[in-house]
């Protein structure tokens, strides 16, 4: 059996509080032929590290300071304490996986160098790009770590231009990388096309709106007849904040706060909706968009973010510039108007398995047969 040692960030091992279920949802689906080993990386404040195992976890508490040169020295430091304390014979896997390359990949880089393993990469878009951007003096780590991976995963293929232009890497890109979108758990269902004016939002409001709500409501405003549907969890005052905002733009009928919906409930309700609205800057990649399309539902998504890079020039796919108002406004009335032309060729391509890379199975084959693959590679 193939071993995979994964260094994960943001892993939901119990004591992570921020975490995701895509790498756990990718490790559970291809268990079979892979023996998936796995760190919990988790940056925190103040000066402490710690290494404790927490079930079959690895746990790993590194402090959280600024500076990617920082960064460096830190993950070798907690190399040194994971290898003092479990010694080199716990880690005889054949590959490591960093699932981010400007942190997770560090700290996988050294295992790779000085436990002689693969290496393997995944690139998500926002931390990725943004500390690729501005890390100046991390640069040259980042663009040793992409040359001597034996594979690149873009989970974020919008991300994929600016890393290149960035990191001088394009080359390198294009020999051994390839898209890896996240297991959401979903079918695509066939189910009848239906004329809606309705469309629904799913996500959070903060500070910044980076999911798009905010523009969504200036957006409707000046759409005839297009009502909101808004899903998600939201406090007292930020209810207040959404509805006080629906007034002040003359759509406070039109605008309808559902609140917390299970997953469950709202796969049965979504193919009901003209488009998932969710026009996010950041977004890693959205598996909201994925059970919207694999409902009959078109969808709206940033241009740079989300699943851009996925689709080419697909009518159901509508990027949009999230800064841009009227990019948004014209997006709306395409979804509302073309609404018949835009779910038939949806249906259409799910019925012809154009959207089969997007399922559970086609993915971890994907990654396991890689996997395989680099395998019977005879160079590190």
């Amino acid at each position: 059996m193939i071993k995979v040692l994964h260094i994960i960030t943001d892993y939901p091992d119990g004591n992570n509080k921020n975490s995701t279920q895509a790498v756990k949802n990718l490790l559970e689906s291809t268990s079979g032929p892979i023996q998936h080993d796995k760190i919990s990386l988790i940056r925190q404040a103040g000066l402490r590290f710690s290494v404790d195992t927490v079930g079959d976890i690895i746990v790993v508490k590194v402090p959280k300071l600024p500076g990617g040169i920082f960064n460096t020295l830190l993950m070798f430091i907690a190399y040194l304490m994971v290898v003092r304390r479990y010694g080199g014979d716990r880690f005889d896997q054949s590959i490591v996986h960093g699932h981010k390359l400007t942190i997770d990949s560090v700290f996988a880089l050294m295992f790779s160098l000085f436990q002689r393993k693969k290496l393997v990469v995944s690139v998500r878009g926002g931390t990725d790009t943004k500390w690729v951007k501005y890390k100046l003096l991390s640069r040259p780590l980042y663009w040793f770590i992409i040359v001597k991976a034996s594979h690149v995963f873009w989970v974020s293929p919008w991300a994929k231009k600016d890393i290149a232009r960035h990191l001088f890497v394009g080359g390198w890109i294009e020999k051994k990388s390839s898209l890896l979108p996240n297991i959401c758990f979903v079918k695509p269902r066939k189910n009848t096309i239906v004329q809606s004016r309705k469309m629904v939002f799913v996500g959070r409001l903060d500070n910044k709106d980076s999911k798009g709500l905010l523009k969504l409501v200036r957006a409707i405003s000046n759409v005839e007849n297009c009502q909101l549907d808004v899903i998600g969890s939201f406090s007292d005052e930020e209810i207040k904040t959404i509805t006080g905002y629906a007034k002040v733009h003359d759509v406070a009928e039109r605008v309808c706060i559902l609140g917390r919906v299970d997953n469950k409930i709202f796969r049965k309700m979504i193919h009901e909706y003209c488009a998932l609205l969710i026009p996010s800057n950041p977004e890693t990649f959205g598996m909201a968009y994925i059970e919207a399309l694999t409902s009959n539902v078109p969808i709206m998504c940033s241009v740079r973010s989300g699943i851009s890079g996925y689709f080419d020039k697909k009518v159901y796919i509508e990027l949009v510039d999230e800064r841009d108002d009227l990019s948004i406004v014209a997006g709306i009335k395409y979804l509302l108007g073309q609404q018949d032309f835009i779910k038939s060729s949806l249906k259409n391509d799910m019925e012809g398995g154009e959207l089969d890379f997007l399922s559970d199975d086609e993915i971890s084959n994907y990654y396991a047969t890689t996997i395989s693959t680099l395998m019977s590679y005879g160079d590190l």
